[in-house]
């Protein structure tokens, strides 16, 4: 799972990296920090694996803009 996030922060760096050119970076920062707050808050309820899978992804989307 560790590996798997790593591997999707990479992917969304430059595309992170465009957006903030494009809208800048503080609505970025502020889009990113709900996705990964989301990330986190799917690991409460959690009841199965496909949610941390999701929680996972979302997490590891809203940190690769940090």
């Amino acid at each position: 799972m560790l590996g798997l996030g790593n591997v999707i922060a990479a992917l969304f760096f430059i595309p992170l990296g465009l957006a903030a050119d494009r809208f800048g970076r503080k609505p970025l920062i502020v889009i990113t920090w709900l996705c990964s707050t989301a990330g986190a808050a799917a690991f409460l309820p959690l009841g199965s694996w496909e949610g941390a899978f999701v929680g996972s992804i979302l997490y590891w989307i809203g940190s690769a803009a940090f």
